[in-house]
């Protein structure tokens, strides 16, 4: 038997429940956010229920036009030609094989006559990969016809019937040629396609996106019979982009070292080190703007009008502290009509940020916008933003200076000077801070190779394991010498823990312990004293049942 560095059958598995567990609305937004990269002028939305089956399309005028590129939205964590920046590729892979379908078929029109086509069968695929079959039998079904057929030409004579009846059924009552189509046989129906409360808070989500393109949508599961239409008039504006009020609005520019990566701040003619205030240069020869922080507080009355508007027929009705926070801005479109997570401005209850009313406000806003030209260079933009699988959860990347950023930001907008040294906050005499539990983990990235770490607090686990699975291709192929094609990780052990750096310690003793000769430890570059917190094992079953097992019994104290 083959023994394979990168389980495929783990892959689909894994990627295909995690793409199930995503919200359905951040899942549509993959579609509708391509349509910048043609022409299109309209989308579309139609769930038809006919003879007992629930076939979803998700249609607009223009798509991917050639082979390669079509391809490429079958494929995990790769993206086609693009000059957008962020494009990590693979969202509309989490669209696809995010709903329970027997069978979703893609088609773009290429001409009167000439049609793209490919299929997949998510069902029948993630079965396959739940299935007892081995790695090599997997590989082989896999990627045979029986469940993915890749792009080919078809005559559009030779398509079924009901392709062209849809085409025109479609266009005749929404107005749009839906040249590029996409087609789900659900066996499943979400929730907020078949529930009213949740198909109204559904669709005040997609118009909270705020999106520039009119997008038709039709439910007939829900009875709705006729194309309602979102645009530009009815979206939903909780930022305040397009409040006429706004109060002091105000425009922050950051600048990126080119070789250091250090983020710049502009004060007094000099640019700030973001990390050490204290260091501030003159000459801005060596940096570039990395991008543009806006800033300004949304007028009460009307947020109050959009929160009225998200709200009305929805179940599940949001506050004003919802929508404060920091978003982003990407390729010109939203990540996501929710601030990113993780409370990055802390309350705003307490922001000391006045609207002229009172002393603190939740309508104040900070937008992140990156720059196009300096951000097509993947390695600056991801110094700060990270952007793996869905692009509505678009955070932060955890080892960035993002929190003094913000700080200084918010600084400048209060009118503070960035470069005045703080006074250090006095330790309370009696009172005893509460542990934040940080956690140690240990994953592989495939071929071959394995790695353990730990983060100070828990709360940053995902990010710091995304990041792994983002770098996991060129770290495979820098350690080990071995391609693989998909990024990902496998998480073998996750633990919370108090003292995160002992427990790291303790993982490193255990591998140098058992290493045999099956485990590669490999020496820190500038002492030879130390190893790295990567190690290389060909027996992926060594590490997840002994060693993992040895660290449950070594650390169950921690």
């Amino acid at each position: 038997m083959k023994v394979y560095g990168q389980s495929t059958k783990e892959s689909y598995r894994s990627d295909i429940e995690d793409s199930l567990k995503h919200k359905t609305v951040y899942k549509n937004y993959e579609y509708f956010d391509d349509h910048s990269y043609g022409t299109s002028s309209k989308m579309g939305f139609y769930l038809e229920a006919k003879d007992g089956k629930k076939l979803l399309y998700l249609f607009q005028e223009d798509g991917p036009r050639d082979k390669e590129t079509l391809t490429k939205l079958l494929e995990w964590r790769r993206s086609g030609d693009s000059d957008e920046i962020g494009h990590k590729g693979g969202g509309n892979k989490r669209n696809i094989y995010g709903f329970h379908s027997d069978k979703t078929v893609i088609f773009m029109k290429v001409d009167d006559t000439n049609i793209l086509k490919c299929e997949t069968k998510p069902n029948k695929l993630y079965n396959l990969s739940v299935s007892d079959i081995d790695e090599e039998s997997f590989r082989g079904l896999a990627d045979t016809s029986e469940y993915i057929n890749t792009p080919d030409t078809f005559n559009i004579d030779d398509l079924p019937r009901w392709y062209s009846d849809t085409y025109e059924k479609i266009k005749n009552e929404s107005g749009i040629e839906p040249n590029y189509l996409i087609r789900m046989e659900l066996s499943e129906i979400p929730e907020e396609y078949s529930n009213v409360d949740s198909w109204n808070e559904y669709i005040n989500q997609v118009r909270a996106k705020q999106y520039d393109i009119p997008i038709y949508f039709k439910n007939e599961v829900l009875s709705m019979n006729d194309y309602k239409k979102c645009d530009t008039i009815d979206t939903i504006d909780l930022v305040g982009f397009n409040d006429p009020n706004k109060i002091n609005e105000m425009r922050v520019s950051l600048y990126i070292h080119r070789e250091t990566k250090y983020f710049y701040m502009k004060e007094d003619e000099k640019f700030v080190n973001v990390k050490d205030p204290g260091d501030s240069i003159n000459n801005s020869e060596s940096l570039c703007k990395w991008g543009e922080i806006r800033m300004f507080i949304t007028a009460k009355q009307y947020f109050n009008e959009e929160l009225k508007k998200y709200n009305d027929r929805n179940p599940n009705k949001l506050k004003a502290e919802t929508f404060y926070g920091i978003y982003l801005i990407i390729n010109g479109k939203l990540t996501n009509y929710l601030p990113v997570e993780g409370d990055a401005l802390g309350s705003g209850k307490n922001n000391k940020i006045s609207d002229g009313d009172c002393g603190n406000t939740n309508r104040f806003r900070m937008i992140i916008i990156p720059d196009k030209e300096t951000c097509q260079n993947s390695k600056l933009f991801d110094s700060l933003i990270q952007t793996c699988e869905i692009k509505a959860l678009s955070g932060f990347l955890d080892k960035s200076p993002w929190k003094k950023i913000i700080k200084y930001s918010m600084d400048i907008f209060k009118g503070k000077t960035i470069t005045k040294t703080e006074k250090p906050t006095p330790k309370p005499k009696e009172k005893k801070e509460e542990v934040t539990p940080g956690g140690v983990y240990l994953v592989y990235l495939g071929g071959g190779l394995f790695k353990y770490g730990c983060v100070e607090e828990y709360k940053n686990m995902n990010g710091r394991l995304n990041n792994h699975s983002c770098k996991s291709i060129e770290n495979v192929k820098k350690f080990c010498d071995k391609e693989i094609k998909l990024n990902k990780y496998v998480p073998l052990y996750k633990k919370k823990t108090s003292h995160p750096k002992g427990d790291e310690e303790k993982i490193r003793k255990v591998l140098e312990e058992n290493k045999s000769d099956k485990i590669a430890l490999f020496e820190c570059e500038r002492s030879t004293n130390k190893v790295r917190e990567y190690f290389r094992c060909d027996d992926f079953d060594y590490i997840n049942d002994y060693i993992c097992s040895l660290l449950n019994c070594v650390l169950e104290s921690s």
